[in-house]
């Protein structure tokens, strides 16, 4: 039985070395005849095929199982790395959402309490202006032709014959004179004119003598009263105008209070309206029809059909 002697490595590096330089030195020997050639050539293919063919598949596998799992390693790291830079950037993202969530709430009640804090600052101003002219009346309807010299002793009189019995020391004006009028107003309407009445009580006296007068004279007929109010105050009364508009109709009595509530009076209690939401449902409740917009739109036509500006379309 014949055995094989083992190649030592530096002997398969020797021979590889070789026969891969054989090919160039090749090329430099050109032999003599056929048969040298032959052997030549059969000696490589022999040497090729037992030592170079085996050898560089097996350095090539390795080397290519080798890359493979560097790069498998090199992408699991990187893997990981990304895993761990998503997790802390979810638990950041996190934090800065329930920061801001948070902030947004106590941004929200700040709010909250400054709008709280706002309506009750223009309800004592509007209070304020309000009680600063809580002496005040205006007239509406004195024509322009009363002149400014003796508008104090027209509304004097106009006030004795409300109050027939009310003493001179009572019935003392502070001041008398004419206010602009509104720009919408046709240029026949005249001012209105606004007084200053020495004595509170005197002045409810005037008002409430005036809705109750029936037997007016000729030259004071038309004027009409009204308490003297901040121009906020007037805006939200004006949020009734339905509701009143709707009790007048029903002859259903009814006074202001402070800051803004509608008072309606009743025999068997007053009844007080805050909102006029409120108003419209207790109207609802009592069967009373509301006005809607289109009764509205017939009134304004009315009006203005009565004052001779009723509005035509345009002509093309």
């Amino acid at each position: 039985m014949s055995t094989q002697r083992t190649k030592k490595p530096a002997e398969i590096r020797y021979k590889s070395a070789f026969f891969a330089a054989k090919p160039s030195k090749q090329v430099e020997y050109m032999p003599q005849d056929h048969a040298e050639l032959s052997d030549t050539e059969q000696l490589m293919e022999q040497s090729n095929e037992t030592l170079e063919a085996p050898l560089t598949q097996r350095v090539l596998q390795i080397m290519l199982d080798s890359a493979v799992i560097r790069m498998q390693s090199t992408f699991t790291d990187a893997i990981s790395e990304v895993k761990k830079d998503l997790t802390e950037l979810a638990a950041r993202t996190h934090n800065v959402e329930t920061d801001l969530r948070n902030s947004c709430t106590e941004t929200e009640k700040r709010f909250v309490r400054l709008e709280e804090q706002i309506a009750s600052q223009e309800l004592k101003i509007m209070n304020l202006e309000d009680r600063s002219r809580r002496n005040n009346v205006r007239l509406r309807g004195i024509l322009e032709e009363v002149s400014a010299q003796s508008l104090t002793a027209y509304v004097t009189e106009f006030f004795q014959t409300l109050l027939p019995d009310i003493s001179t020391e009572k019935l003392l004006l502070d001041r008398v004179h004419r206010v602009p009028k509104p720009q919408h107003l046709p240029s026949t309407t005249p001012r209105d004119v606004l007084v200053r009445i020495h004595f509170f009580n005197t002045k409810e006296l005037i008002l409430r003598a005036h809705r109750n007068k029936k037997d007016i004279p000729e030259r004071f007929r038309g004027i009409s009263l009204f308490s003297d109010l901040s121009a906020e105050t007037m805006r939200r009364r004006r949020t009734y105008k339905d509701i009143t508009e709707s009790l007048r109709s029903n002859n259903i009595s009814y006074r202001w209070g402070y800051p803004v509530k509608l008072i309606i009076l009743k025999e068997e209690g007053n009844i007080t309206l805050t909102s006029p939401a409120e108003g419209e449902e207790l109207l609802q409740r009592w069967k009373i029809h509301l006005l809607h917009e289109q009764d509205k739109d017939k009134d304004h036509s009315r009006n203005l059909r009565e004052e001779g500006r009723v509005l035509r379309p345009k002509k093309n």
